[in-house]
C-alpha cells in the first residue's frame, strides 16, 4: 500500500511540474508570440473544418507559424516584416 501511495504522489508531482512548465512560457510570451499563437489556433480550427487542398494549405500555414513561434521562443531574431507577413497570410489563407 505504501508503494502505491508513493507512486501516486510521484505522478501527481510530475504532473504539477509539467503543468507549470507549460504555463510559465505563456505568461512570458511576447506580443508577437501571442499574435502568432492566436493565428495558429485560427488556422488549425479552419483546417479542421476543410478537406483536400484547402486543408493542406492551412496545415502548411500552421507549420510556418509554429516555426516562427519556435524561433521566437528560442531567442532567435525574427524580422518584424516576416511576422507581419505570416499574420497577413494566416488571415487570408484559403
Amino acid at each position: 500500500m505504501r508503494t502505491r501511495t508513493i507512486a501516486i504522489a510521484a505522478a501527481a508531482a510530475a504532473f504539477a511540474v509539467s503543468a507549470s512548465a507549460y504555463a510559465a512560457p505563456s505568461m512570458r510570451m511576447s506580443r508577437e508570440e501571442r499574435a502568432l499563437a492566436e493565428a495558429r489556433e485560427d488556422v488549425t480550427a479552419q483546417a479542421s473544418m476543410t478537406k483536400g487542398a484547402a486543408q493542406q494549405s492551412f496545415e502548411l500555414e500552421r507549420r510556418r507559424l509554429d516555426d516562427l513561434i519556435s524561433d521566437l521562443e528560442a531567442g532567435r531574431r525574427v524580422p518584424a516584416w516576416e511576422i507581419d507577413r505570416a499574420l497577413d497570410e494566416a488571415r487570408t489563407a484559403p
